[in-house]
């Protein structure tokens, strides 16, 4: 299933921001009998939003079909609980483009990964990689190390 909603969602922070929205619009179906676009305009933000009409539309969704749309509700929250994630570590606290350009340079067209990170300032620079259980580490942490212990040696 591709989904416009999935433009803008890069790191885990986005992703988990999306499916609050979508489970608090989901709850909130349960309790209305009539659903329009001002409805559904106040469980998200306006990109999510604008996103989220445009897939409605794609998927020939009618907005007060209440059952329809719980249903699709509860594809798109299966679909995205199963994207892959790959995690960075960093020296530093990376700026949020930093991991747009991440993200966009890992995703694929057919597969999109969602980033998450941490930061370790004992890895002093570089990176430490986490994907599908295995970890790829090039951190700059090894070769500085001798460094420093050969100097407070000295």
């Amino acid at each position: 299933m591709k989904l416009n909603l999935l433009t803008n969602i890069n790191t885990a922070t986005d992703l988990e921001i999306l499916r609050q929205q979508l489970l608090d619009l989901e709850n909130g179906l349960f309790s209305t009998k009539k659903v329009d676009k001002r409805y559904l305009a106040k469980f998200f933000t306006q990109e999510n939003y604008d996103f989220f009409l445009q897939d409605l539309k794609e998927n020939k969704i009618t907005i007060s079909n209440i059952k329809a749309l719980n249903t699709f509700i509860s594809s798109i929250l299966k679909h995205i609980s199963k994207l892959p994630k790959v995690h960075f570590t960093f020296a530093i606290q990376p700026v949020k483009k930093t991991l747009q350009e991440i993200s966009n340079y890992i995703s694929t067209t057919d597969k999109k990964y969602i980033v998450s990170f941490s930061v370790d300032p004992s890895i002093y620079g570089g990176t430490i990689i986490m994907k599908d259980g295995k970890t790829f580490d090039y951190s700059i942490c090894k070769s500085i190390e001798p460094i420093i212990l050969k100097s407070r040696l000295s």
